[in-house]
């Protein structure tokens, strides 16, 4: 075997599931070798109480725009954030790198992309967001690492086999 292999057996061991859910997990194993991705968007409308004096939406609501967009991708996955914490797993965020290109403004409707980078090597999730004006120019970036947690332990913990499953049949239909 390979150390990559290697490293793909150990993610899944460390899952610590049941006998029968390792045969699942194992079938994904070839997908979830390798940094898998998945795309989505949503649109939010520049509310009043969000802007700053110059009618540009403060720099502190992006990060809740970045949220929103997170649990929208997920939520359309099959699998939001409310199942993930009922399962154990919570996902608090480790960096935030932003770049603002140009302002949003009161009553704009901004798209949101937003991509999930996934790799087994590692207990971390990041999301790329990136900011639509409505005449389609980019107006903001952003880069949004978080990492599975286990609020009881206290600790990291992998990805949620459900997650993985999830993820692992949109890169491999």
């Amino acid at each position: 075997m390979d150390i990559l292999t290697l490293k793909c057996l150990t993610f899944i061991e460390i899952t610590n599931t049941p006998f029968f859910k390792f045969k699942i997990a194992f079938r994904t194993l070839d997908v979830i070798c390798n940094a898998m991705r998945i795309q989505g968007e949503t649109k939010i409308r520049v509310r009043y109480g969000e802007t700053d004096q110059m009618g540009f939406l403060y720099y502190g609501y992006y990060a809740l725009y970045y949220e929103v967009a997170r649990a929208e991708l997920i939520r359309e996955l099959g699998y939001p954030y409310s199942d993930m914490e009922k399962d154990g797993t919570v996902m608090p965020v480790v960096k935030v790198q932003a770049k603002y290109l140009r302002p949003a403004r009161y009553d704009d409707l901004i798209r949101i992309q937003t991509e999930m980078e996934v790799h087994p090597k590692h207990p971390f999730v990041v999301f790329y967001h990136k900011f639509y004006s409505a005449t389609e120019d980019l107006i903001h970036k952003a880069e949004v690492t978080l990492t599975f947690f286990d609020p009881i332990s206290q600790k990291r913990a992998p990805m949620p086999l459900r997650l993985m499953e999830i993820i692992a049949q949109q890169n491999n239909p």
